[in-house]
C-alpha cells in the first residue's frame, strides 16, 4: 500500500507523499490521542480494532452450547492473534504510538487475556462434557 499512497516521505518513492494524519484515541483513556503521518500508525490502529472485533463477538457468542463454546474460543484466539500482530510486528514500524493500549505492555496484556478467556471456554467445554 505504501507504494501506490506514500505517507511518510519514503525517499525511494517518485512521487509527493500524502500529508495525510491518522489520529488514534486511547480506548481505555479517550482523552489521550496520538496523531502520525505513517501509514504503518493506521495498520495498527486497524489492526487493533479488528482484535476489539473479534473479542466483541466471542462475548456475545451463546456459550450454552459446544459449538457455541467452539465459536467463541476461536473468536478471542482471533483477537489475541490480532493484537500480537500489531505488537510483534506493526508497531516497531511506527514512531511509537504513545498511548496505554497500544503500547508493548497493553498489547501483551490484551493478548494474554484474550488467551485466558479462550481458555475460559475450554473450561466450559470440559466442565459440559
Amino acid at each position: 500500500m505504501e507504494q501506490r499512497f506514500p505517507c511518510n516521505g519514503d525517499a525511494s518513492s517518485t512521487r509527493t507523499p500524502l500529508q495525510l494524519q491518522f489520529t488514534w484515541t486511547d480506548s481505555f483513556c479517550p482523552r489521550k490521542k496520538s496523531t502520525q503521518t505513517g501509514i504503518s500508525f493506521e495498520k495498527a490502529a486497524v489492526m487493533f480494532n479488528i482484535g476489539a472485533l473479534e473479542s466483541q463477538l466471542g462475548v456475545q457468542t451463546d456459550r450454552s452450547t459446544v459449538e457455541g463454546l467452539k465459536l467463541a474460543c476461536h473468536h478471542f484466539m482471533r483477537a489475541a492473534g490480532a493484537f500480537k500482530e500489531v505488537k510483534d510486528k506493526i508497531i516497531e514500524q511506527t514512531l511509537g504510538i504513545g498511548t496505554p493500549d497500544m503500547s508493548a505492555e497493553g498489547l501483551g496484556l490484551l493478548t494474554y487475556l484474550m488467551l485466558a478467556q479462550a481458555q475460559a471456554c475450554f473450561y466450559e467445554k470440559a466442565i459440559k462434557d
